[in-house]
């Protein structure tokens, strides 16, 4: 999963690649965060780099627990910055990568999770994968279908 072949990184050393093989839900494959604190009420946006190796299959993000939904995003084979603000809406929260709509091969790099109001804090811990290696990262879960991510 880990990768630190030149141009499958957007920056750093390396990035995850996930090679999904999918079955149309995006809850199928998951890679989830550890829970971060948030407040109830407030706005929190996630921003991450990602591109696929075939063009015009999506991602989508969601939370955990008492989950929302982002959009599906459509990817190209370039880096492509996504962003997706939402509303906490518990005291602790994970964000989820929801993978397992199709299968590709999909390069994700420079996560941050940011907090209300002032946009300098990253709550999400190890967003560009630098801390672990092979298929375990820290501060990161294989959750549904934790046997399609090869």
């Amino acid at each position: 999963m880990e990768t630190n072949v030149a141009g499958e990184y957007r920056s750093g050393s390396r990035a995850l690649k996930a090679v999904i093989a999918a079955d149309g839900n995006s809850w199928s494959v998951q890679m989830v965060s550890d829970p971060m604190p948030t407040i109830i009420g407030e706005s929190y946006t996630f921003k991450i780099y990602v591109k696929a190796l075939v063009a015009g299959t999506s991602i989508r993000f969601s939370t955990n627990p008492n989950a929302m939904y982002s959009g599906n995003y459509t990817l190209t084979t370039d880096w492509t910055l996504l962003t997706w603000t939402f509303t906490a809406n518990e005291a602790q929260t994970r964000i989820a990568l929801d993978l397992g709509r199709y299968a590709n091969t999909y390069f994700l790099d420079d996560m941050e999770m940011l907090a209300p109001v002032i946009e300098i804090d990253n709550l999400l811990s190890n967003g560009d994968f630098e801390s672990g290696s092979g298929d375990h990262f820290s501060n990161w879960g294989k959750w549904n279908g934790a046997s399609s991510l090869v």
